[in-house]
């Protein structure tokens, strides 16, 4: 075989190979869902909760994902409210990230979804906090139900699993919080103005009663 067909061939099989590769990657993210026992060990939360807000963090951040590098311009938050907990913090509104790729689970408005969510460190030069991170392999998927009826339900699991629930309370946001506490102090401003009234008007009727005279 001559050097020149030799080469020919040589391209031939490095574009193929070329071809192979552009064509997996243009499918997406594909992986196998974590088993279940891992899944609970690695989360921070679980929770099953209604998605009552998205909206995209646009930012030049790269993040650091299970070991593995992403560099991303746009990060998605995801906002629950918490139906029932098995395991994290007692708070009843989670915010849930996602780093924009295709291996991010496409949360729909309304939809209810079981989460399984781990604290994970943010690398940036702009930031180094810790927030909530999910992806399409970690089990976070939508119940069984009238719309949805494929994949799996770890619920009834999940009760085995963690048998007391975790109690949820909502957390106060900085101007639900300001609110509370001025409404507190105007009640009790008023309730101190009645009780000084009341308490005037019980002094003059017994200094009248045992000596008939007005303080």
């Amino acid at each position: 075989m001559s050097l020149h067909k030799l080469g020919f061939i040589r391209k031939i099989i490095s574009l193929s190979i070329l071809n192979l590769v552009l064509l997996n990657s243009s499918f997406g993210c594909s992986c196998d869902s974590i088993p279940f026992n891992i899944a609970i060990d690695e989360s921070t939360e679980i929770f099953y909760g209604k998605v009552i807000k998205i909206h995209e963090i646009d930012q030049h951040l790269p993040t650091k994902i299970d070991g593995f590098s992403h560099s991303s311009t746009k990060t998605w938050c995801t906002t629950f409210e918490v139906i029932k907990k098995w395991k994290g913090s007692s708070k009843k509104v989670v915010e849930i990230y996602q780093e924009g790729t295709s291996c991010d689970v496409f949360f729909d408005f309304g939809q209810g979804y079981i989460v399984y969510a781990k604290n994970q460190k943010s690398v940036s030069t702009q930031e180094n906090s810790i927030k909530l991170w999910t992806w399409l392999c970690s089990r976070t998927h939508p119940p069984f139900n009238d719309n949805y009826n494929e994949g799996w339900d770890d619920r009834k699991r999940l009760d085995q699993t963690f048998l007391n629930h975790i109690k949820t309370s909502k957390t106060l946001n900085f101007f639900e919080d300001y609110i509370l506490k001025f409404l507190v102090l105007i009640s009790l401003f008023f309730a101190g103005i009645l009780f000084k009234k009341k308490r005037q008007k019980l002094l003059t009727t017994l200094c009248i009663y045992l000596w008939g005279i007005t303080p």
